[in-house]
């Protein structure tokens, strides 16, 4: 007298849309699911079942991730962690050059040329940066363009003919001052 059961199970999976902050992490059942960073802010589609919470951009996949029946768990995929800090670190890098380049005209030629020859970008950036502090952005224009002109491109060339030039001035050698963090 009972009806047989259908021949395929109804699907029971939890469908929302969701739409991650600034973080890289969809929030389901009071856990935070990783994203790839390209779309934070950026309305996705969620598909929990039992096992598992699946993420989708219309039509493509793009995190499955076990279900968590935890509070306040993070469920993370390594992936995802790494191409944010790869993000971040060349923002920073980003950051750095623009400020070189709106303080001294040509830092940017002599940034490529450390490129053109192979150079450390981040390292030459860091340096210059420090000199730029410590000497300003008229001195450090100047003495970069002398640096050009001799064919030296480098922090370090840069550093010396800044040395060359207080010297000249007559003016105390440039102590960097270094605290410790407490």
């Amino acid at each position: 007298r009972l009806l047989a059961l259908p021949e395929h199970p109804f699907d029971c999976d939890v469908v929302r849309v969701v739409t991650s902050g600034k973080t890289p992490y969809v929030r389901f059942d009071l856990n935070d699911y990783s994203i790839p960073s390209e779309l934070t802010r950026k309305p996705l589609t969620l598909v929990a079942s039992e096992v598992d919470v699946r993420l989708l951009d219309g039509t493509v996949e793009i995190a499955r991730h076990p279900r968590s029946y935890d509070r306040a768990r993070k469920i993370e995929i390594p992936a995802h962690l790494e191409a944010l800090a790869q993000q971040k670190q060349h923002a920073a890098e980003l950051r750095g050059r623009d400020r070189l380049s709106a303080a001294a005209p040509r830092a940017s030629a002599l940034l490529e040329q450390v490129a053109l020859r192979g150079g450390h970008l981040g390292g030459t950036t860091s340096r210059l940066l420090r000199l730029l502090d410590r000497e300003g952005p008229r001195e450090l224009d100047i003495a970069i363009g002398q640096a050009l002109l001799r064919g030296a491109a480098s922090a370090e060339a840069v550093g010396a003919i800044l040395d060359q030039r207080r010297r000249a001035r007559k003016a105390p050698p440039a102590i960097d001052v270094l605290l410790s963090q407490d």
